[in-house]
């Protein structure tokens, strides 16, 4: 299952900076409407020490670090690296006769459309194999075979699949240089590396020897922290290494921590014509894993593109430009003007009551006048709390909460409510005009997210 993704921002109807993007809630590997085929390659892990039979060293013993199997054997294997090849064990008989048959089959079955196209009057009809290198080049062989009447045979797919180890074959034996481009759009619910508050997210990024390191941008106790970046890395393929994307906890005193791990593997992208025939990229849901365990530690945002290397050919490529929207200052004032049926807190059956309001924390916090000796619930203010906020906010909840107030003990909280202004502040950014929430508003756009206790 796809939909698509909201990217960038416009100022006005010129500007035209914000497009959507398809998106997969998930890792594109197990979408197979994606990379429909398993990698073309094989991949081993390159090892070193002894799986069975090695001995406890004395420091091992002592830090409870031996590695053991099911029947209690010692191993000090380690895990170097990753061998990644094409592979081939078969007989020399056997494929030679493999490739006396496909061959005979390709040559029968060029034969047959051949003589097709002379019975239907078409001149000059010839097959390029080379065209099955690209996914571009298929859907060419297959408008040719619609002028035979013979699409719907799947022709085309045949000789792909027949010849895929040869397309493989002359794509390894090609340096192809490119621009991979990596687009990191957020993260969320990020592990938390801190005690008693979230991580303090950013990012590394690297292919190979090249990488970006943004520690100095982390971004302050946030488990949904916004990238909106872009990093291009050279690159020749075969051969490209993976792309390795590392989530940071910032540490000023103690050093940094990992909060977790994804690596995609690009060529196994590269080498697959459907994912290279994509126009657009689509974006990637990919979790994040740490070594010390098997659950996530969260979900990054982002999508890769592999370009061309060449200049003339780049600059056909467009950079697309998924930076937010700037902050916008608002000022909300907030009027409290009367009460009915306040519950009297005092014993002899009145209430000191005033109003405090505040947003996302308390640091903003805003308080009315106190009426004094309210006995029939009915307090009156005629009050206004201001405030300024820069929007985009974290959280649109405004909470208001009633108080009778006491010099010699703490306050009574009589009651609050929590109005989630987040359509309020939309609607007014968009029509760039004062909003009154007056009561139709709030019964028809906001009474579902107002709560009261």
């Amino acid at each position: 299952m796809s939909a698509f993704f909201p990217l960038g921002w416009d100022e006005d109807s010129q500007t035209k900076r914000k497009h959507y993007r398809k998106f997969y809630p998930d890792e594109l590997e197990n979408v197979k409407e994606v990379l429909p085929f398993p990698s073309p390659f094989q991949s081993y892990d390159i090892k070193r020490g002894q799986s069975r039979g090695a001995k406890k060293g004395f420091w091992a013993a002592m830090t409870n670090s031996v590695k053991t199997d099911e029947s209690g054997e010692v191993s000090n294997e380690q895990s170097m690296g990753r061998f990644k090849a094409v592979i081939e064990v078969e007989a020399k008989e056997d494929r030679k006769a493999y490739v006396q048959e496909k061959g005979e089959l390709v040559r029968q079955m060029m034969k047959n459309l051949d003589s097709l196209a002379k019975f239907r009057n078409i001149l000059n009809f010839k097959l390029d194999m080379n065209k099955l290198d690209t996914l571009e080049g298929r859907k060419e062989m297959e408008l040719s075979m619609e002028s035979l009447g013979v699409r719907h045979l799947n022709i085309t797919k045949i000789l792909a699949d027949l010849e895929s180890d040869e397309i493989l074959r002359r794509q390894l034996l090609v340096q192809n240089r490119r621009i991979v481009r990596v687009y990191m759009i957020n993260a969320y619910d990020l592990a938390s590396r801190d005690i008693g508050g979230f991580s303090d997210p950013y990012l590394k990024v690297r292919i190979g020897n090249k990488s970006f390191n943004e520690r100095d941008n982390y971004v302050l106790d946030e488990p949904n922290p916004e990238f909106r970046k872009h990093y291009d890395f050279e690159a020749v393929f075969p051969g490209c290494p993976p792309l390795v994307i590392d989530a940071m906890d910032y540490d000023d005193l103690f050093g940094d921590d990992l909060i977790g791990t994804t690596i995609v593997d690009l060529e196994d992208r590269f080498f697959l014509a459907e994912w290279r025939a994509l126009k657009n990229k689509p974006v990637e849901f990919r979790q994040i894993y740490h070594p010390s365990s098997a659950v996530s530690q969260g979900v990054i945002r982002m999508w890769v593109e592999i370009n061309a290397a060449r200049a003339e050919e780049e600059n056909k490529v467009p950079i697309w430009d998924i930076c937010q929207k700037p902050p916008e200052e608002f000022e909300i004032r907030v009027c409290v003007f009367e009460t009915k049926e306040i519950k009297m807190m005092d014993f002899e059956g009145t209430s000191d009551v005033f109003f405090r309001g505040f947003f996302d924390s308390k640091e903003d916090e805003v308080e009315t006048d106190t009426h004094f000796r309210c006995q029939d619930g009915k307090a009156s203010f005629n009050y206004r709390l201001l405030y300024k906020k820069s929007v985009p906010m974290k959280d649109y909840r405004y909470t208001i909460q009633a108080y009778d107030r006491d010099f010699f003990k703490s306050n009574d909280i009589i009651g609050a409510s929590v109005i989630d202004f987040k359509q309020a502040f939309e609607d007014c950014a968009l029509t760039k005009r004062p909003l009154c929430v007056n009561k139709k508003y709030c019964e028809d756009y906001m009474k579902k997210e107002t709560k009261t206790f």
